[in-house]
């Protein structure tokens, strides 16, 4: 059974700019999240209504893997009750009807800058590709990138063609034909990790920095990230095409990221998160591996992401752009602890 909704302490940072008003006044004003369904895209005409609770479902399982081995059958389980606990469904495949329908060409976006880390890639691929399934969407209408050491037969093929130059206030890039053009939908597949430039890259820099997303995002992270973070999610091809949130926490990363540097900076967590929130579920995973750092015996010198030079402030910048809840006082985090 799952524990009641926990909510923790709020942890802010981060301030808006007049540019970063006027662009996000833009086409982009309308984009909010629901905790629930569909996130409400781009309607141009109306002002953002961001949600006023927004939901973070946690599943725990320490035998997803088995020695070396990983357990598919366990992740699916975990992977399954997180989505009915999230959408209130019976069944996987009910609650993956929430986020997509059989028409759609749907992009399932892993990171490849923590490689596989957990060993997991092939496994919760599959049970998330077994899930669309499930849904009604064709195997060859699903695309999956950047999931290292994962073979999905039978899908689609994706196309890293660049098109025309897009600009934010804070820059100019590229995006890849896959977002673009080959995709309706995307679900969202980060990694629990630090990072050394943006404090933590999770949901929300998965897909706004993305290899497979666009050209050269390493010009992006100035300022910590920010604001190019929340800028480069209000990019229309991407802002119209968040679903769903699906962050690989079995194994996470607390120092020395974002590429694995040796087990001694990675602990289990043995955990699966999702959210159609990215910045509600970017809040609770921030919380967490700062949590661990602090326990950690390593002898880290600064322990306070924040007292570094990798402060994680575009999570707080992404909600007061309008595109999440950052107040964990808002933020329904539900742990569920399978047997």
């Amino acid at each position: 059974m799952p524990d009641q909704p926990a909510h923790c302490r709020v942890h802010s940072s981060g301030s808006d700019s007049v540019s970063r008003r006027e662009f996000l006044g833009g086409a982009a004003a309308g984009t909010a999240f629901g905790a629930v369904g569909f996130p409400q895209v781009f309607a141009e005409a109306a002002a953002p209504k961001p949600p006023s609770r927004s939901k973070v479902v946690e599943v725990t399982n320490p035998a997803w893997q088995e020695g070396r081995r990983v357990n598919a059958v366990v992740v699916r389980r975990m992977l399954e009750q997180a989505l009915m606990e999230l959408t209130g469904k019976s069944s996987g495949a009910d609650a993956w009807r929430q986020f997509v329908s059989p028409t759609e060409r749907v992009g399932v976006k892993f990171n490849k800058i923590t490689g596989n880390v957990s060993g997991a890639n092939q496994a919760l691929g599959d049970a998330i590709l077994g899930g669309l399934v499930q849904a009604g969407v064709k195997r060859e209408n699903i695309i999956v990138v950047e999931a290292v050491g994962a073979e999905f037969p039978g899908t689609g093929r994706y196309d890293g063609a660049y098109g025309p130059e897009v600009h934010t206030p804070h820059g100019t890039t590229r995006l890849t034909r896959f977002i673009r053009e080959q995709v309706d939908a995307v679900i969202n597949v980060p990694d629990l990790k630090e990072h050394d430039r943006a404090g933590v890259t999770l949901s929300l820099k998965n897909l706004s920095h993305g290899a497979s997303i666009m050209l050269e995002p390493w010009k992006f992270h100035s300022g910590y990230c920010s604001p190019h973070i929340g800028e480069l999610h209000a990019l229309k091809p991407i802002a119209g095409k968040r679903r769903l949130n699906l962050l690989n926490g079995l194994r996470g990363i607390f120092h020395l990221g974002p590429t694995p540097r040796g087990r001694q900076w990675q602990w289990d967590r043995n955990s699966l998160f999702v959210s159609t929130d990215p910045v509600a579920l970017d809040a609770i995973c921030l919380d967490i591996i700062q949590e661990k750092r602090r326990s950690n015996p390593e002898g880290i010198p600064i322990v306070d992401l924040f007292e570094t030079r990798r402060r994680p402030v575009h999570i707080a910048d992404a909600a007061q752009m309008g595109l999440g809840i950052a107040d964990r006082q808002q933020i329904d985090w539900v742990r569920v602890a399978q047997d």
